[in-house]
Parts: C-alpha cells; sequence; structure tokens
C-alpha cells in the first residue's frame, strides 16, 4: 500500500490481522472485523511501533481483549472500541493526547483507566458494561465533560472526595440499583458538590423516588414539594430525564432544586404536581406524560413564562 496513505477504511472484512499498513496512517477505521489482540499473544501487535502517527483509530465489533496495544500514541485523540472484549483499562498508558474513548458493549467491570495517562480526555462512553461503582477518582480526570454509563450494573456514586468541576453530561440511566442505599433520593446537595457545572443528567429508570436538597422534604408526605428557600437550586442543571421512575409513592420533587432548568423530561413517572410552583423563569420543555396528575398547578403560566412544550 501506498506509504502517502493517511486515511483508510476496512470495514466489514474478514480481517485478522493490520500487518502491512503504511507507517504514515494518521486515521485507522476496520470496524466490524476479525482483529484479535490478546495479553497471551506471543507475537504482540504494538500501535506505537506499527502505525505511530496514529491519531483516530475505530476498531469496533473485533475481538479485542487487550487494550495495552494502543499504548504510547502520542498523537491519539479518537479511540473506539466498541463491542469488543475488553474487561479492564488498566494496560493503557502513555496516550497524553487521547480526548474521545468509546467503549461500549464490552466487559469492563471498573474504570481503571490511569487519570494521569490521558489528562486531555473529554469523552468517556462506557454504556452498556458491567461497572459498579461511579468512582470518586473520576474528577481526577480534569478535563472530562461528557459521561455515559447508561445500562451498567451500577450500585452507587461516589459523592464524596474532590469536585469533579469538568463534567457537564452525565448519563446514568438504565441502572435502577444505583440510589438504592439512599432509598432512591436524590440530595440535590450532594450532586451539586460533586458536579459543580453539570448541565445534563440522565437519571431514567433509576428507582428515583424522591429529588430534594437536604431536609427540605417532609419525610412523611412524598408528595411533590417546594422549598421554603426559592432562591435555593441547581444553578448549573439545565436539563435533567427522569424517564420511568417511581411508582408508588409517585416521585416527590422539590421544584424550587430546579428552578434554573430548562428542560424537565419525566414520562411514564407517577407524580403529583404541587398546588403551586416556584419561578421557573427558563422552563421550556416540561414533559411529563402518562404521570397519573389529578390536577395542575394554578399558577402554572405565570411560574413558566418561557414555557414552549407541555406534554
Amino acid at each position: 500500500i501506498t506509504s502517502r496513505l493517511e486515511a483508510i477504511c476496512l470495514a466489514g472484512n474478514k480481517l485478522q490481522s493490520l500487518a502491512g499498513l503504511p507507517t504514515g496512517l494518521v486515521c485507522l477505521r476496520a470496524p466490524s472485523n476479525w482483529i484479535r489482540f490478546s495479553p497471551n499473544d506471543q507475537d504482540r501487535f504494538m500501535f506505537a511501533r506499527e502505525l505511530p502517527h496514529l491519531e483516530e483509530i475505530d476498531l469496533s465489533a473485533n475481538e479485542i481483549s487487550d487494550i495495552s496495544v494502543f499504548s504510547g500514541l502520542r498523537h491519539l485523540r479518537v479511540l473506539e472500541l466498541n463491542r469488543n472484549r475488553i474487561d479492564s483499562l488498566h494496560g493503557l498508558h502513555g496516550c497524553r493526547r487521547l480526548s474521545h474513548l468509546r467503549l461500549r458493549d464490552n466487559f469492563l467491570f471498573s474504570l481503571d483507566l490511569v487519570a494521569s495517562e490521558s489528562p486531555l480526555l473529554t469523552t468517556l462512553d462506557m454504556f452498556n458494561n458491567r461497572l459498579r461503582v461511579v468512582p470518586a477518582s473520576i474528577s481526577e480526570f480534569g478535563q472530562l465533560a461528557k459521561v455515559n454509563m447508561v445500562k451498567n450494573d451500577l450500585e452507587k456514586i461516589e459523592l464524596f472526595g474532590t469536585a469533579a468541576e469538568g463534567i457537564r453530561e452525565l448519563r446514568l440511566s438504565e441502572n435502577p440499583l444505583i440510589l438504592r442505599r439512599n432509598g432512591g433520593v436524590v440530595d440535590a446537595d450532594q450532586w451539586i458538590a460533586k458536579f459543580p457545572n453539570l448541565k445534563t443528567l440522565y437519571l431514567d429508570v433509576c428507582s428515583v423516588r424522591q429529588l430534594s436538597r437536604l431536609g427540605s422534604a417532609d419525610d412523611n408526605n412524598m408528595q411533590s414539594v417546594v422549598s421554603a428557600d426559592e432562591n435555593s437550586g441547581w444553578p448549573s442543571l439545565f436539563n435533567l430525564s427522569l424517564r420511568g421512575n417511581a411508582l408508588r409513592p409517585p416521585l416527590a420533587i422539590d421544584f424550587s432544586c430546579v428552578s434554573n432548568m430548562k428542560n424537565l423530561y419525566a414520562p411514564d413517572t407517577q407524580m403529583s404536581l404541587p398546588r403551586t410552583l416556584p419561578p421557573m423563569n427558563y422552563m421550556l420543555q416540561l414533559v411529563i406524560c402518562n404521570a397519573g396528575l389529578t390536577q395542575l398547578p394554578v399558577n402554572m403560566g405565570a411560574a413558566l413564562p418561557l414555557l414552549r412544550l407541555l406534554d
């Protein structure tokens, strides 16, 4: 193959090896092949030796179980390894320019990537793995902005330790046990402390029963409540999705916690709205269909002056 080639797509073939590719490649896309990298390989293919200039790699839907073969790629920015057999990230070293890491449909049990080895990581997609914990150490990834851990086996989220100031979007849906230790309560104070700049949060099908600030909700009344302090809230959060959560008792929301919200999605979630809402001057979309509502707040028009969609 000509040595001047910088990008190549070999998708949907039956390749078992990448030997023979020009060393000057910058972009390699070879999803849906039979490529296999295993820790037990005697003659290991090392990308830093064979293809040292790569900036983008997509080897999704192959048979890769050894992520260390990508170590030492100093120019690598995007690494996509969806639908492989990876069960650990600990062996990935020396990819200091890596910004996007996508690992959907693998066998990862923990986030064991060493943060100092990928200091510029901004996007981490671990959809449909076997993660048990959202670790407090996620804050060590200083540039991390988007995290997707939908459809794992999450049992808890560690809200202690240093704040993860960079994270703007957090997707944790379809982890029904993630809030079990907290009784299904989302304590806004703890979440704000851990994710002070979070703008988008997905908690669909996570058995959420209550969203409030510490001590603002009456434990004996699991109806939607309004905090006495209307200025208290989740200042950075603009988008919240709570689809398919509490049935009985209905989901209790302290609406002053989401007073800065622009979009609130809670379809297929049993809930009841308070008689009056606090001012929610930025709300654009409110989706609460199939919620079992018996009444609407008497001041809905005044409380939601910019509302464009009510479903």
